[in-house]
């Protein structure tokens, strides 16, 4: 739990700022409607800020039948204070934009923390002489008969924009928990600690498995994008997640995996009529860009451009998730992302519909274009 009343340490202030702006309320602000090649641009709001928040970045997420669980690493308060790991269940466009997200609350209002450190984490922390300090930060997952699988990384640094992952955790969301239950193995809830195993990105299910898919940096702007699988019987166990090489099947080096797309962006890969897809955001021309492949056997298709993030003072815009959960049409994408404007960090969420013919079916988890 985060109490907005308890002053955290000021390296994690400063960092906050970094990452969220100064803050200031939000409101919305649709756009008519745009068209492109490709579809149209139904909506581009900037989500409304909740009274107690400064500001809200861009969340991660993870896809329910009945909504999208937005996750952010940290909230600043408008009192000064930090929250970490704060959620909200978002579960319609057109009303987080009309009247921002419910945050997920305790009994005498103060923010829940979603992901913990455990006792023994805080304590170092506490006692440590060197300035730095470890986080949790999650970064995407998948959902699975009503428990949430949520993958995060291990931060240790002096600030948001000075640290380095120590490795990979799992945590699992049970139905109706307020908290995640961090997975550990051998007492350690760094469950892989290659930074060639890239979970950083959503995942789907397909077939009798959970895929994940994650990009990794493999020279100065290049990063390429792989999945990695487990048996939904076995998501728990690290050592039962492989790599796909469409040629071989499922192999156990990270270095023998398929390509499915090169992007600098994060993606989210979900189902599509005939398929699934990818989407991302572009952090150098702000364009919001899908990659359609049949199934999740083969690579990505090229690009097709969907619309443009709202311009931003900050260096890039920052997330680009997509939130299948909220899809009111099968040809419908819901985008959010963080802008900065006059020193203002703002949310956006942009909802867009391509050319083609709805199936009637917006969302439907656990499709995935068939067994790999």
């Amino acid at each position: 739990m985060s109490s907005p009343d308890r002053a955290p340490d000021r390296w994690l202030r400063v960092a906050a700022l970094a990452l969220v702006g100064l803050g200031g309320a939000g409101c919305v602000h649709p756009i008519d409607e745009e068209t492109t090649s490709s579809g149209v641009l139904l909506r581009d709001c900037v989500v409304p800020v909740p009274g107690d928040i400064a500001a809200l970045g861009a969340p991660v997420s993870l896809e329910y039948p009945e909504g999208s669980l937005w996750i952010w690493t940290v909230l600043a308060l408008s009192n000064g204070s930090l929250a970490l790991n704060a959620s909200a269940l978002v579960t319609s466009a057109a009303e987080v934009c009309s009247q921002g997200p419910d945050l997920r609350r305790d009994d005498d209002g103060s923010l829940v923390s979603l992901l913990d450190l455990s006792p023994a984490e805080v304590a170092d922390n506490a006692t440590r002489a060197d300035g730095k300090h470890l986080w949790l930060e999650p970064t995407g997952g998948f959902v699975y008969q009503g428990a949430g699988y949520l993958f995060y990384e291990h931060q240790l640094g002096t600030g948001f924009l000075d640290s380095r992952s120590l490795g990979t955790g799992l945590c699992v969301l049970a139905a109706g928990a307020s908290s995640c239950d961090r997975v550990a193995v051998g007492g350690s809830t760094l469950l892989w600690t290659d930074d060639l195993r890239a979970l950083d990105q959503g995942g789907l299910l397909a077939g009798d498995r959970a895929l994940v898919y994650g990009c990794r940096e493999v020279a100065s702007l290049s990063r390429i994008c792989i999945v990695a699988g487990a048996p939904l019987a076995q998501v728990r166990d690290p050592s039962t997640y492989l790599y796909l090489n469409v040629f071989a099947g499922w192999v156990s080096d990270p270095l023998s995996a398929s390509v499915m797309a090169s992007e600098l962006g994060p993606i989210t890969v979900t189902d599509w009529p005939g398929g699934i897809i990818a989407t991302t955001l572009d952090p150098f021309d702000r364009g919001v860009y899908i990659r359609k492949a049949a199934s999740p056997s083969v690579a990505f298709d090229r690009r097709l451009f969907a619309f443009s993030a709202a311009p931003t003072e900050a260096a890039f815009p920052a997330g680009g998730r997509e939130h299948p959960a909220l899809r009111q049409s099968s040809l419908e994408i819901n985008v959010s992302y963080a802008v900065e404007r006059d020193a203002v960090t703002s949310l956006h969420l942009a909802t867009f519909r391509f050319h083609g013919s709805d199936t009637g079916k917006p969302y439907q988890p656990g499709l995935g274009g068939g067994t790999p």
